[in-house]
């Protein structure tokens, strides 16, 4: 395909703007972190990151190490599910990428686009149904869809992950996400 590698010093490092864990049952939490990419038509490949979590005397209690891809899109979230902790309990999480990204240039009519409907909201806020559509020309793979929840503050109090094995180009599918706990308190459900 068409890409240049992009100078460093002509790209902006992502942005961390918020991360946290939630707890899912009493020894399993769930991190999630939310990413900024500044750069416009740059994306760059399994970047490296760790997750860290520590308890409320800030000894660390355990850390996720995996990659991810920073696609040219405005919001990017980062979720590792079913985290084991045992008996302690998670006051703080911190996100941190581990290696400066490598950036290329995208050509714009390449980058995949995706819309998502909410479908149903189990009003136990156990589950989500929704519809993820591909309105592009070009299939796509391994597509990860996230959904996070916000409480009436716009402070996210929850997200679970799904992956579409292939969503080919003008078609939709539905995906499902899971809270087993429930999440009381939701007022607003993003799909990513």
């Amino acid at each position: 395909g068409t890409c240049a590698l992009v100078c460093s010093d002509a790209a902006r490092a992502p942005v961390v703007l918020w991360s946290r864990a939630f707890e899912t049952s009493p020894d399993t939490y769930t991190a999630a972190a939310y990413i900024q990419n500044n750069n416009v038509n740059k994306m760059a490949r399994e970047v490296s990151y760790s997750f860290q979590l520590f308890d409320a005397d800030n000894i660390l209690i355990l850390e996720k190490d995996g990659t991810v891809d920073l696609p040219p899109v405005q919001t990017i979230p980062v979720v590792e599910p079913n985290l084991k902790v045992g008996s302690r309990t998670v006051a703080r999480t911190l996100f941190a990428f581990s290696e400066v990204p490598t950036w290329v240039s995208v050509p714009p009519e390449t980058i995949p686009l995706f819309r998502s409907h909410k479908d149903t909201f189990a009003s136990d806020g156990s589950s989500l149904s929704a519809t993820i559509e591909n309105t592009t020309i070009l299939d796509a793979a391994r597509v990860t869809a996230v959904a996070t929840l916000f409480d009436q503050g716009g402070v996210a109090i929850g997200a679970s992950k799904s992956l579409i094995p292939s969503l080919p180009h003008k078609s939709s599918t539905s995906v499902f996400f899971t809270w087993p706990q429930g999440v009381p308190g939701v007022s607003r459900v993003e799909i990513t």
